[in-house]
């Protein structure tokens, strides 16, 4: 029999798509899986339906925004989910367009933007008097050497926008020891026309990092997740490769905070790290979309792929704020390789880094009832590591 579900269109299929994929298709939710490129492995689940391959809204956002919505003719009144940053701007900048065919899972350009320019970010939690990193942020190169005089080596050197960095250089920021090093990396950064801050580096391991993960309808949170980060990759500065579900109260009421002030709509992300000099928790950033670690709070007992669409898709409300700690997120392929080639550097001991596989677990991409996107990604990991390239 035809399923009579609304489809859902996911935007971007790599590793952050994966969970919106795997979750909504148990559900017997028809997934539609949008990729730039032949590399972004969750188009493989055997839960997509169809896949189409489009231009990337970092080349041509006007082609990139008519080739979705010549979808229409299939699936209008399809939920659009974008799973990136790359795919939440032009949904978020061309939301009435699209909202002529779909239903999009984004906010208004001017709350969208508030995420996803750091410098916006910074100056709202300035204004609610949330605790941030200090901060500097330049547009020319011209005012670096000025700037640069208010921060004590090593500091870090960030992209305005992180989506663009990381695609650039497979990072979150560059570390800056030197003179030396910030007058290379900020030519760098220059010659590809990014703007970008200049931040204190916050001391503390990677598992003083947390997430605020919330879904919020008519500015009141139906759903709250906290998950501390355990390892990141690349390490010390990176994403998280391990993650554990855990309860942080100290970072929900910033996080609601924050997002009353911004009207916000939906699932978010935010981030924060705990300041080993005054154990303060201090602001990261807000993710305006699915998080890395999306499964993790599934696993956990909440469903926010569901809870989306139960709430766009067919207007009703899922409360859900109980969930269980102690669960890990594990990034199988990254941990391993990390295993190898930087356990030492990070000094985790044996003992501590076989912990989260013997503990309850999830993997990010593994799984025996759906092999396709691991297959797939392990393919290209070891084209990357024996040739260089995916």
């Amino acid at each position: 029999m035809e399923s009579r579900q609304v489809p859902v269109i996911v935007v971007f299929s790599h590793i952050i798509g994966l969970p919106i994929i795997r979750t909504l298709g148990k559900e017997g939710i028809p997934i539609v899986a949008v990729h730039y490129q032949d590399n972004e492995f969750s188009q493989y689940s055997k839960y997509v339906s169809r896949r189409y391959k489009m231009t990337s809204p970092l080349i041509d956002e006007a082609k990139f925004i008519e080739e979705l919505s010549s979808l229409s003719g299939d699936y209008k009144g399809a939920l659009l989910v974008p799973a990136d940053d790359s795919a939440v701007i032009p949904l978020s900048k061309y939301k009435n367009k699209l909202a002529a065919y779909f239903k999009v899972a984004v906010n208004d350009w001017e709350i969208a933007n508030v995420c996803i320019e750091k410098q916006k970010t910074y100056e709202l939690a300035e204004e609610l008097s949330i605790p941030c990193p200090q901060t500097a942020f330049c547009n020319s190169l011209e005012h670096l050497p000025e700037l640069s005089k208010e921060f004590s080596f090593p500091f870090l050197l960030k992209p305005s926008q992180s989506h663009l960095f990381f695609r650039l250089f497979k990072q979150k920021a560059f570390v800056i020891n030197n003179d030396d090093d910030l007058l290379f990396y900020s030519g760098l950064l220059n010659k590809f026309n990014l703007s970008f801050v200049l931040q204190e580096i916050i001391p503390g391991p990677p598992s003083n990092g947390v997430n605020y993960n919330s879904y919020m309808i008519n500015h009141v949170p139906v759903a709250e997740f906290t998950a501390q980060k355990i390892r990141i990759d690349p390490p010390f500065f990176g994403s998280p490769r391990v993650i554990v579900s855990r309860k942080i109260p100290e970072i929900i009421e910033p996080g609601r905070k924050l997002l009353a002030a911004l009207n916000y709509e939906g699932f978010s992300c935010v981030e924060f790290k705990k300041d080993q000099r005054d154990q303060v928790y201090k602001l990261m950033e807000i993710n305006a979309r699915p998080n890395l670690s999306g499964a993790l709070a599934v696993r956990a007992g909440i469903n926010f792929p569901l809870i989306m669409y139960e709430h766009l898709v067919k207007g009703n409300i899922l409360a859900s704020n109980s969930f269980i700690e102690n669960i890990y997120w594990i990034d199988l392929q990254k941990d391993l390789y990390r295993f190898f080639t930087s356990k030492k550097i990070e000094g985790i001991s044996f003992s501590d880094y076989i912990r989260p596989y013997k503990e309850k677990h999830i993997f990010a991409v593994l799984s025996l009832s759906d092999p396709g996107p691991f297959r797939h990604r392990t393919w290209l990991l070891l084209k990357e590591l024996l040739f260089g390239k995916t």
